[in-house]
């Protein structure tokens, strides 16, 4: 929590970059919701509750992709209940799961990666998560 407080004190000392640092302390606590529900409601609270429309179409975004990831994954579980484990993402519109794959806002997309659906990620060379 302190550097969500530091965050905060910051957006309020620096009011040219308070949209970017109160969407990053939104995101991490919406991130280290354990339940991906919880961070739609979350988000969905702070987006509707804010008086920045910067932050407000920000949010928006996030709300968007993150709506699609869960909407992804209950069809995942659809598919694999009827027809085993899924192998690529089109299959979830080609056995009638979904119509489409939803669009992601921020353009990135989403990926099937170990056997799970999760938002891809941008990748920026030397930039690699590091163990």
């Amino acid at each position: 929590l302190p550097i969500l407080q530091a965050l905060e004190l910051s957006a309020e000392r620096w009011p040219d970059n308070a949209v970017t640092l109160r969407r990053m302390a939104i995101m991490l606590r919406a991130e280290a919701l354990a339940d991906e529900r919880l961070a739609l409601s979350y988000l969905m609270q702070q987006r509707d509750s804010t008086q920045d429309p910067k932050l407000r179409e920000m949010l928006d975004k996030r709300v968007v992709r993150l709506q699609g990831l869960i909407d992804l994954r209950a069809a995942q579980r659809r598919y694999e209940q009827a027809h085993g484990t899924l192998q690529a993402l089109p299959q979830l519109v080609d056995s009638g799961e979904l119509a489409t794959i939803p669009q992601d806002p921020l353009r990135l997309g989403y990926e099937l990666r170990d056997g799970r659906i999760e938002f891809k990620e941008l990748k920026i060379p030397g930039m690699e998560n590091q163990p």
